[in-house]
């Protein structure tokens, strides 16, 4: 997921320093955050915006969540520091969104990156 936000930022040559401020956050505390959500996040130097991605996992991943239970859909969330309150604004909006049981079990179940984006924007996220 790293890579994937760091090519979408147009920041591969930041790849190392997202893992590492992803890795370093997560061991703070872990980001599972229950109902099988993850949103991993932190805030990396040298990236303009916050930059977002999100998916499932094939098989759930144990990611330390509150509520014990594995993870299978996660959110990442890496912006620059001047961002921080924006950063705390998009996760308290995520987290409210994907509250909505039924949103969160179309999007485990979406086939595609097309399906979820669309899931996404239905609704209203």
């Amino acid at each position: 997921m790293c890579r994937l936000l760091a090519t979408e930022a147009g920041a591969l040559d930041r790849l190392d320093d997202i893992h590492r401020v992803v890795v370093e956050r997560e061991a703070v505390l872990s980001t599972g955050v229950g109902s099988g959500i993850a949103l991993p996040h932190g805030k990396c130097p040298g990236l303009s915006r916050l930059e977002i991605v999100a998916g499932t996992t094939r098989e759930p991943v144990d990611f330390e969540a509150v509520d014990g239970n594995p993870v299978q859909l996660v959110v990442m969330m890496v912006g620059p520091p001047s961002a921080a309150g924006y950063h705390v604004k998009t996760l308290g909006h995520i987290s409210r969104t994907l509250r909505d049981a039924e949103l969160r079990a179309k999007l485990s179940g979406a086939q595609d990156a097309a399906r979820f984006r669309q899931l996404i924007l239905e609704s209203g996220a």
